[in-house]
């Protein structure tokens, strides 16, 4: 567990939403495409860091989403180190 990773798993982080609500920003978009920025959409769907997963879902063998990241944290350890080492480097980037 490190600072990004706690980032990410928590939501308490360069997220839109996040940083609106604790009043450091006035809109909850993203920064790339004006979308609603909230953890799941950066983390699993948001098109500035959605090819980072693809290694991952390479090596999970499907595509990671916000409703299985749970299982696939849980199912073993080369998943759950692919995906950590992915969410760490989207957070680490943004």
């Amino acid at each position: 567990m490190d600072y990004h990773l706690t980032q990410a798993l928590t939501g308490h982080g360069p997220f839109g939403s996040y940083l609106k609500k604790i009043g450091k920003v006035q809109t909850d978009a993203c920064w790339y495409c004006r979308e609603t920025d909230t953890p799941s959409y950066t983390l699993f769907v948001g098109r500035e860091w959605i090819r980072l997963g693809d290694e991952t879902e390479g090596t999970v063998g499907e595509t990671v989403t916000v409703e299985n990241a749970k299982r696939l944290i849980n199912s073993d350890v080369v998943a759950r180190e692919a995906l950590f080492a992915t969410l760490k480097e989207i957070m680490r980037r943004k």
